[in-house]
């Protein structure tokens, strides 16, 4: 749904960023207030993984 909103360019001017914030102010409406998206974080590169494709947490933290 973003990428369309994106091409579509029904969202000018707005960033990835604000986008997506939107979209969780959307569904944090729908869920109770301890379920709530608090925060995000987009990265560039995916998570580091194990051999059974489960993200290494720890070494995220490093």
């Amino acid at each position: 749904k973003i990428n369309e909103e994106i091409e579509q360019g029904t969202a000018p001017g707005a960033t990835v960023e604000e986008i997506i914030g939107h979209e969780i102010k959307k569904v944090n409406q729908q869920l109770v207030s301890y379920k709530h998206i608090k925060n995000f974080t987009l990265q560039e590169e995916e998570f580091i993984k194990t051999t059974t494709k489960k993200i290494k947490r720890f070494e995220e933290l490093k």
